[in-house]
């Protein structure tokens, strides 16, 4: 090649170097590509035109320019670091990981190798891993914000939280004025429950940043938490301007609004969790017509499918009975373990179980889009009650059972399923409720499990009848609670079933409750013979347990 062509080149080079820093890509990629034609194996332009690529999301042919680089001069430490990032973004992760290591084998120190290997390790969960490849990258470059972040993350997602929020920290001290820095301290703060810390770090990351999206919806999760539901449904406000049409923000605005009794609305709101990514696979996807009550379906089959939790479906199994004006016919399908409750529902709705197979329809829609499209308001819920009833047979047999009654009749749960997301708000240990279970009173647990240490307090107590051998599905349970002269529960499934079969029912709530039950009222729109007592502070189960006390000598 003539030397005239080796200066273009060089000047070329210069230029898409400058360009490319400019972050003008396209006119850089021609110069690379015009250095190329005269000379295709140019390292500096294959190497960068890759990088390019990579960073234009086109890894696949970055990958391709990367190898052909690697074959001309395979001691570029930075090369094998580049292409390991586009085989991450490839997913091929083993292939990355390896890339990395040939780049710190030539560069020992190449803090940036370190960050990227830890960034696949954390991807594919190796946590540990990616602990020890951040913290050699901060050993080597003491002022690596970005890899403390990350070191940050993967101790969050290890639950490690003290730790994370102690990293996040050393990240903001290098960095004062980085607002996802202090973001990642509140977020640190949040899972610690320290709520009212975290907020005043939000703040502080959207004064710094007045588009931090991130910093908004985590502030609005936090002044939720607070019970501050007017002021966390103005913080997603803010991210729906930002960020239009973000499902999670859609689904927290939903659950805030209908605390504050703006069913109408929140409803619509609802619909997002279809899209959720953490609940989009619970939903049935096809080509029939997804059904809002937008058409007419007279004479059509309607697909209705159970969601979320057992007392979910329980609750709005109500409105099942209402389709039947829509001159449908309805298939629910229901878990097992309702099968034989939901066939005392005064209704032609054909039941199937969840392990079965379907058979053909015509549209579909989830039970808790119900709501929707009822278009419920507070001053429209469907509260007739009971809706669901005992089986006659196996009360008779649960009386027979517990023999003659000697004082107050009442059933108790203290604890759900510990997989619930709120479980560790909603349950108690139930050596909280001691002070009651001295009352002169016929107490039985309504509980199928048990935690290890609830059995401890279980062993040490004769006060409490059991009947977990008894509980094969909730039809028995219902049986159970047809017995019981009152029902005391926590925020789970048998409180549903009790207010469905219209049994009166106390339920004891978290300060900050699910949406179904709304704030400050002692009552229920949903069960009209609920009673709810509300903890005032976070964790608060004293309190609660000293109104029982109250109540319970009254009653007995």
């Amino acid at each position: 090649m003539s030397t005239t062509s080796d200066r273009d080149c060089a000047t070329l080079l210069r230029q898409a170097i400058s360009l490319h820093r400019a972050g003008r890509l396209p006119e850089a990629r021609r110069c690379y590509l015009r250095i190329l034609a005269v000379d295709p194996r140019h390292f500096e332009a294959l190497h960068l035109l890759a990088t390019l690529h990579s960073q234009a999301g086109r890894h696949a042919e970055a990958l391709v320019l990367f190898e052909q680089a690697i074959r001309i001069d395979d001691t570029r430490p930075e090369l094998f670091s580049n292409r390991g990032n586009a085989l991450k973004e490839l997913q091929r992760f083993d292939e990355a990981l390896a890339s990395y290591d040939v780049a710190i084998r030539l560069k020992p120190d190449y803090a940036e190798a370190y960050f990227n290997r830890g960034n696949v390790l954390k991807e594919v969960a190796s946590f540990d891993a990616a602990l020890m490849s951040y913290a050699d990258a901060t050993r080597l470059k003491a002022h690596y914000v970005e890899a403390l972040k990350n070191q940050g993350v993967t101790l969050q997602k290890m639950e490690r939280f003290e730790a994370s929020l102690a990293i996040f920290t050393r990240a903001f001290c290098l960095k004062p004025d980085d607002a996802e820095s202090i973001n990642n301290m509140g977020t640190a703060l949040q899972s610690l429950g320290r709520h009212e810390e975290a907020i005043k770090h939000y703040e502080l990351a959207i004064a710094i940043d007045l588009n931090y999206s991130d910093a908004f919806y985590n502030r609005g999760i936090s002044l939720h938490r607070t019970k501050r539901i007017q002021e966390a449904l103005s913080s997603y406000q803010e991210v729906a301007r930002l960020k239009p049409g973000d499902t999670n923000t859609h689904w927290n605005q939903s659950l805030a609004l209908m605390l504050l009794g703006n069913l109408r609305e929140g409803w619509r709101f609802y619909e997002s969790r279809l899209n959720k990514d953490d609940m989009r696979a619970e939903y049935y996807e096809g080509p029939e017509l997804a059904w809002r009550g937008q058409t007419d379906i007279s004479g059509k089959r309607l697909f209705i499918h159970a969601e979320q939790g057992l007392g979910d479906i329980i609750q709005f199994a109500r409105y099942l009975p209402r389709l039947d004006t829509f001159g449908a016919e309805v298939i629910f399908q229901t878990p097992p373990s309702l099968m034989s409750v939901m066939s005392t529902l005064r209704t032609q709705v054909s039941l199937i179980s969840t392990d079965a197979s379907l058979p053909p329809f015509d549209a579909y829609c989830p039970l808790m889009s119900l709501p929707y499209v009822f278009k419920t308001s507070l001053n429209s819920i469907p509260a007739d009650t009971p809706y669901l009833f005992a089986n006659d047979k196996k009360t008779a047999a649960c009386i027979l059972r517990l023999g003659r009654k000697r004082a107050l009749r009442v059933g108790l749960v203290w604890s759900g399923s510990v997989r619930h997301s709120n479980d560790s708000s909603r349950s108690l240990p139930l050596k909280e409720l001691c002070p009651i279970l001295d009352l002169p009173i016929e107490w039985h647990s309504l509980q199928q499990e048990y935690r290890p240490s609830d059995l401890k307090t279980l062993e040490e107590l004769s006060s409490i009848h059991r009947h977990e051998p008894h509980l094969r599905d909730f039809s028995d349970t219902a049986a159970l609670v047809a017995c019981m002269d009152l029902v005391i529960s926590v925020d789970t499934s048998v409180a549903h079933l009790a207010g469905a079969m219209n049994k009166s029912v106390w339920v004891l709530l978290p300060h900050v409750p699910d949406f179904r039950w709304l704030l400050e009222r002692h009552d229920s729109p949903w069960y009209p013979s609920a009673r709810l007592f509300r903890q005032q502070r976070p964790g608060d189960w004293k309190s609660i347990v000293g109104e029982l006390h109250h109540e319970l000598i009254s009653h007995s």
